[in-house]
């Protein structure tokens, strides 16, 4: 048995540190995210006419059961999916990895 401590052992040097990764990949998702947006090519006049339907000024005399049966659905699949993505980006925001860390908080915030 030797009593001399061993070398540590050589890392890879990175070529950036972790806020610039984190900050490039804040960028990126951003750059993402408006391009998203702009593919959609929104018409706001459609929504403006459509609007009486949309708030339900014109709601027949089953639509408001209708309407809250549909209400309580999505309700339900948006709790399951929105604690499925929050474990994963807690899981994300733990990691060591920028890449990881920059999509989880770019997601949360």
């Amino acid at each position: 048995m030797s009593t001399f401590p061993s070398a540590p052992k050589p890392t890879a040097p990175r070529l950036l540190g972790f806020k610039t990764r984190l900050l490039l990949t804040w960028l990126a998702m951003f750059a993402l995210f408006i391009g998203f947006f702009l593919s959609f090519d929104l018409k706001f006049s459609i929504i403006v006419e459509k609007f009486p339907n949309l708030a339900g000024f014109t709601l027949g005399p089953n639509g408001f059961l209708q309407g809250a049966a549909l209400t309580l659905f999505l309700c339900l699949c948006s709790m399951v999916v929105s604690v499925l993505l929050g474990f994963a980006a807690a899981l994300a925001r733990l990691s060591g990895s920028a890449v990881l860390v920059g999509v989880a908080s770019f997601y949360t915030s």
